[in-house]
């Protein structure tokens, strides 16, 4: 009599970590080959600690006899045995796919289980952190109408922020995602940032698989959620078509169906919230706990950023006192000396003293070179600086601005055509002032857009000012990163909806 098949129940309960996928499968092998062999060899002892055994059961002689007469390598036969092979290879040299092929071929033949392939991930994301891009979700409170709560700081809605309960948020996360898809969760701590990493793998079905049928990555998609402390932001991980992610339709579907169970998770009776952009996107992870992270830097980017990390002595008001305190820049350079903001009288010095003082063109050059960077002080404070890590590798701009149109006519045209603007006057102080231009209704505005890219584009924005390239001191604000943003439009000459544009 034939066996009987084996039923598919339906059911939403999420994958277990224990469950396996096949030791062959093309997506295990990429996510492993990704990593050094260092990383493999530390990642296979975590793999063989007592708390992790439950879900990463190796492949033992004493368990199970092989049957394959022709293998590369021998099985062990306990597992201190095999903590000992682990350890002689971390000592030892050879190639990475040695490794691999251990592995995948001898020590978890039967499979690779689903919480072995999260760690690969993770500990892939440890040692490149710069490998994923990511964008900041800001977590806004809804009015009982279903609104948004506009105008509202991040002080203000930290004050009403959810309380972050792991295994309530887990447990509501799932109950939102299971009609859409069953999925794998797999939270942890990284050790290097004040971060909380939850990895969501689903898969487009809601049957229970075996693990002969469990698709592989590559007809199933993970999402990456990073909870930082005592902040109202989220940051998620962008779809990495590469890494054999999909990238149709239906995949996009799904995991716009999983960002929007996240907020229902943190979500309770009388208090609702959703996800909220912040035009910041990059993939440093260092620039994103700057600018949206529990730190004082968030509002304080660009030239305020020497009132965030407290290098200002004395009042934070009285900057005249603070700059005379760190030294006058002029007054090195030789470009000018004040005290207290009065000129300095001096005696006029004798033609011989001023013979003396007669710079030379090396000098002239170093004087200017010390104000530009003074200049470049001033605008960028101590952001911007080329190894400090929190760099963003692109910045688009669009200038939504009219095209300025001159208020005096031309030469050829009669003294009574001239453009009269009662709303623009000179300024009394200054005699040499000119009225500024007023723009006309229906001005020219031309379709100007701006990319910045490169490893830390403020920080080469800095060095240019630095350089003489840059008119530090005619340059807009928000090319001196102090916006916070990625994207942004510019209206007006400023950039249009700050933080949350």
């Amino acid at each position: 009599m034939a066996p009987r098949s084996q039923l598919s129940i339906p059911t939403n309960a999420p994958l277990p970590h224990d469950h396996l996928l096949p030791s062959t499968s093309r997506a295990v092998f990429k996510a492993f080959n990704r990593l050094s062999r260092p990383s493999l060899v530390r990642l296979a002892l975590e793999w063989l600690e007592p708390p992790n055994l439950q879900w990463c059961k190796p492949f033992l002689t004493v368990d199970e006899e092989s049957s394959d007469e022709d293998v590369s390598y021998t099985p062990a036969q306990s597992l201190e045995e095999l903590r000992e092979i682990y350890q002689e290879v971390q000592n030892s040299r050879g190639s990475k796919r040695d490794i691999i092929d251990r592995i995948l071929e001898c020590d978890w033949r039967r499979g690779i289980s689903l919480y072995q392939l999260a760690t690969a991930e993770t500990r892939y994301l440890r040692d490149h952190q710069t490998s994923q891009r990511w964008t900041a979700l800001r977590l806004t409170k809804l009015q009982p109408n279903g609104d948004a709560l506009t105008g509202a700081s991040d002080d203000d809605c930290t004050d009403h922020a959810p309380h972050f309960h792991l295994p309530t948020f887990l447990h509501n996360l799932q109950r939102e995602v299971s009609p859409i898809a069953r999925a794998h969760y797999y939270l942890t701590r990284l050790d290097d940032l004040p971060l909380t990493l939850l990895r969501i793998q689903t898969l487009n079905s809601t049957l229970t698989i075996s693990a002969s049928s469990l698709p592989t990555t590559s007809t199933s998609q993970s999402l990456t959620l990073l909870f930082p402390p005592n902040t109202p932001f989220i940051y998620i991980s962008h779809p990495s078509t590469s890494s054999g992610q999909p990238s149709n339709s239906e995949a996009r579907s799904l995991r716009s169906a999983v960002l929007a169970a996240v907020p229902k998770a943190l979500s309770r009776p009388q208090n609702r919230y959703t996800l909220h952009p912040t035009s910041l996107s990059t993939k440093s992870l260092s620039a994103l706990l700057s600018l949206r992270g529990p730190g004082r830097s968030n509002n304080a980017a660009g030239g305020w950023s020497i009132f965030a990390d407290g290098s200002v002595d004395g009042h934070l008001l009285d900057y005249s006192g603070s700059q005379r305190q760190s030294g006058n820049p002029e007054e090195d350079s030789g470009m000018g000396k004040t005290v207290e903001g009065k000129e300095r009288t001096m005696a006029p010095p004798t033609a011989a003293a001023q013979k003396r003082r007669l710079p030379r063109v090396g000098e002239r050059d170093d004087a200017h070179r010390k104000r530009r960077v003074l200049i470049a002080a001033g605008r960028f404070g101590t952001s911007a600086l080329p190894h400090d890590g929190k760099g963003l590798e692109r910045f688009d701009v669009r200038i939504e601005d009219s095209f300025p149109t001159s208020p005096f006519p031309p030469p050829s045209a009669p003294p009574s055509s001239a453009t009269v603007i009662p709303d623009s006057h000179p300024d009394p102080s200054n005699p040499d002032s000119q009225p500024e231009p007023e723009l006309e209704p229906d001005a020219w505005t031309p379709d100007l857009r701006l990319s910045f890219h490169g490893s830390h584009v403020f920080a080469g924005i800095r060095q240019l000012v630095e350089e003489g390239v840059v008119d530090g001191a005619a340059m807009p604000g928000w090319m001196t990163g102090e916006v916070g943003v990625s994207v942004g439009v510019v209206r007006a000459g400023r950039m249009a909806g700050g933080k949350e544009g």
